[in-house]
């Protein structure tokens, strides 16, 4: 009776200790798994923060606006900030010594191409271009590599978490004999034990399966257009919305070559852009040198999108496949575009603002200090509308604006530019032009304004004149708004001596 007893009490201490085990090696697995997912999270999102400042740089070369140069400038800057907090949080979570070999290779990296960006777009936020190629020469090949330092990261937690994941396995195996002994003692404790350890490998294998599930289910769903080909670019596989943008379905498309399926084109161009010929030596993920692409679709319309390509290589570092990963950005970029030109156009008479004019000023000195050709400022104040607007309200004033503005347009040569400063104040930028030139065009502003009658009633006929002001613009001036302030010494002048005539600036 004891020995059954103790035989007894000897199986169960066996069986609790066996079922401890197991759920000790359970508890592993989920740590281990964990532990690797937020690591690669943090390496792919640091990777991610390389690649966007690059982008970020990138798009700052390309950019003509200063406002927007302005914008990628201090998301370029905060960026910084962001991949160092991250940083600190894979430091955090503890490194082998192989991983802290190679993430102190890739901070040594960084800390060779960091100097080297921040010149970069500091000298371009400066517009000072001189030099930027060679200067991105210097850095796409530190850029790579960086990248590929990072790659060699993930590799490296991977391969932590395989061999952690073969150690358990080993343990899991080590219990499932411990197991075995303990059936031949009770075989209904073994037959237990059995039917819980295949309730466990039935759990492990639907979860693998929900995942791989989920994959597909989140491929399907997102709302970026993905294209899959092959080495030689024949297509392999296609997600809905690619199959919505391109107007071809997964079926006729399977095997067909890329370039008759995924039809782009610059967006200023109709020359069909060609598969990129360096997806063989490329790492990571590449964007092609314009940020804006035009899709053609199967039916003939055509879509704006940006895009991402993704080389996937083989184990001996060959090509095998290669991700277009797309999307629509036609309302995006229309927004955008609509936005910009209210910012600089004055919404009455449609002409630049005292903002746009700003701009145009701006590339217009910087024009004149390359070539050294001057150009001319011509300041133009309606004389007597005040009277106008108060005895025939402002919307015959507004239409009489409008129509000047284009007797106004009329007057100037391809490349001037007319901006409404005021109420009734106007200033036109005559470019390459010099004070005689400007003279000659200001006299025939003048005569037809003044020529010019707008019917206000049956009975009434209206008119006004204008007082115009002419000032050079420099090739060493400081600021055009300089010029502008000259110009409007001289209508100030043109006023005081009777009204609707043309005085040049001292």
């Amino acid at each position: 009776m004891a020995g059954t007893v103790s035989i007894s009490l000897l199986i169960l201490a066996l069986a609790l200790v066996s079922l401890s085990y197991v759920t000790l090696l359970r508890d592993k697995v989920a740590t281990i798994h964990e532990h690797h997912n937020t690591k690669v999270d943090l390496l792919h999102e640091m990777s991610r923060v390389i690649r966007e400042r690059s982008l970020r740089m990138y798009a700052m070369y390309f950019k003509d606006d200063p406002w927007l140069r302005d914008q990628e400038f201090l998301r370029f800057n905060e960026l910084a900030t962001e991949f160092i907090e991250l940083r600190d949080r894979l430091l955090a979570m503890g490194l082998t010594p192989q991983e802290q070999e190679a993430l102190t290779r890739a901070m040594g990296m960084i800390r060779t191409t960091q100097p080297l960006q921040e010149d970069i777009v500091t000298r371009l936020h400066d517009l000072r271009s001189a030099g930027i190629e060679r200067l991105i020469q210097d850095d796409l090949p530190l850029e790579n590599r960086l990248l590929t330092v990072f790659d060699e990261l993930v590799g490296l937690v991977r391969s932590e978490t395989h061999q952690a994941v073969v150690q358990t396995d080993r343990d899991v195996r080590n219990a499932f004999w411990l197991l075995c002994g303990v059936t031949l003692i009770v075989l209904g404790l073994t037959l237990g034990a059995m039917i819980f350890v295949r309730r466990r490998i039935l759990s492990v294998e639907n979860s693998l399966s929900e995942e791989k599930e989920l994959e597909r289910l989140t491929l399907q769903n997102i709302t970026d257009g993905v294209i899959k080909t092959d080495a030689r670019g024949c297509i392999l596989s296609m997600n809905p919305v690619a199959m919505q943008l391109t107007g071809w379905k997964e079926s006729q498309a399977l095997g067909q070559p890329l370039e008759k399926i995924y039809v782009l084109r610059q967006a200023d161009s109709d020359v069909e852009l060609d598969r990129p010929e360096f997806l063989a030596e490329a790492e990571g993920t590449i964007s092609r040198l314009t940020r804006y692409l035009c899709l053609g679709h199967r039916t003939g319309g055509q879509v704006l999108i940006e895009e991402i390509i993704a080389p996937i290589h083989a184990p001996d570092g060959s090509l095998a496949q290669v991700a277009y990963i797309f999307r629509d950005v036609t309302w995006q970029k229309r927004e955008s575009d609509r936005m910009a030109w209210q910012a600089a156009h004055d919404p009455l008479t449609r002409v630049l603002n005292r903002n746009g004019f700003g701009q145009v000023l701006e590339r217009a000195l910087g024009q004149s200090r390359r070539t050294q050709v001057g150009h001319c400022l011509v300041y133009i104040d309606l004389d007597d509308f005040k009277p106008i607007n108060d005895r025939f309200g402002h919307a015959l004033g507004d239409e009489l604006l409008i129509n000047l503005c284009r007797i106004l347009e009329s007057c100037m040569r391809m490349g001037d530019h007319l901006a409404r400063l005021g109420g009734d104040e106007f200033a036109v930028l005559l470019r390459n032009c010099g004070p005689e030139q400007a003279r000659d065009i200001a006299e025939e502003m003048r005569s037809r304004i003044e020529e010019y009658r707008l019917q206000a009633d049956p009975d009434t006929r209206i008119g006004v004149g204008v007082s115009i002001g002419i000032a050079p613009m420099e090739v060493d001036s400081m600021d055009g708004w300089h010029a502008v302030k000259a110009a409007d010494q001289a209508c100030y002048l043109a006023k005081r001596e009777g009204k609707n005539r043309v005085r040049l600036s001292a």
